[in-house]
């Protein structure tokens, strides 16, 4: 086994987020040169707040590596609470398996003590995942302008391992939150088709809503919509 299936397995031992951007009609060559795939990622990855989206590595060892397959680009790094795996393939469509970065914070000594303590597959922090989200749909906005999706993109977001898993707000000048919002599902999936001019325009607009899409399954229908809008807000602010 692979460093990459060993990674795979590893990630889908606990939460984790399958994104997939799959252009509206197939064309198994729509990126002519292989290479071009490796490009796209490094040129039009997401920086707003120090760690790219998706991660695109600088190195190749048993921790990380970028390498050419036979149709696609793939990229992959386990360090800490840095878990993914992303594929470019020459058809347009994305690949990302994504680890949550809450059920690998005991491993990992980056982070303070107290978030340390808290123990995978029981949380998913607010205002992660709305910042999650947000470079999830910028990077599909830059990738829309480089002219992958013209007949427009299907977008699949899954959730998964959330049976039981709770929101929480770990800034301690925001919360906690008075009531208790918890999944009932094993799994949430988000799937819709968008216009390659939606992707490029409202990109945070559907972000949001992609949120609340996810917020609603943990049982919370009536979050602050100003707040969170204000959040992405901050976000997208600290690279302008």
């Amino acid at each position: 086994m692979n460093h990459q299936d060993k990674l795979m397995n590893l990630v889908k031992s606990r939460g984790f987020l399958i994104i997939i951007f799959r252009p509206s009609h197939y064309d198994p060559l729509r990126i002519k040169n292989l290479s071009e795939c490796k490009k796209l990622i490094e040129e039009n990855r997401v920086d707003f707040r120090g760690w790219y989206y998706p991660h695109f590595p600088s190195r190749d060892d048993e921790d990380t590596g970028l390498i050419a397959g036979n149709n696609f680009y793939e990229g992959w790094i386990n360090w800490g609470a840095h878990k993914e795996l992303w594929r470019m393939y020459q058809s347009g469509q994305f690949f990302h398996c994504l680890a949550l970065r809450e059920d690998w914070m005991q491993e990992d000594g980056w982070y303070e003590e107290n978030l340390r303590k808290i123990p995978p597959k029981m949380v998913l922090e607010i205002v992660w995942f709305t910042y999650q989200v947000t470079e999830i749909f910028e990077f599909l906005s830059r990738l829309a302008q480089r002219k992958i999706f013209e007949e427009g993109v299907d977008v699949k977001i899954s959730l998964n391992n959330t049976k039981d898993r709770k929101l929480i707000l770990l800034d301690p000048t925001r919360g906690p939150l008075f009531e208790e919002y918890k999944s009932g599902l094993e799994k949430i999936e988000f799937s819709r088709l968008y216009t390659k001019e939606e992707t490029i325009t409202k990109s945070e607009e559907i972000a949001l809503k992609v949120v609340l899409y996810f917020f609603e399954r943990f049982n919370w229908d009536k979050p602050s919509i100003d707040i969170i809008k204000n959040d992405q807000k901050k976000l997208i602010n600290r690279k302008n």
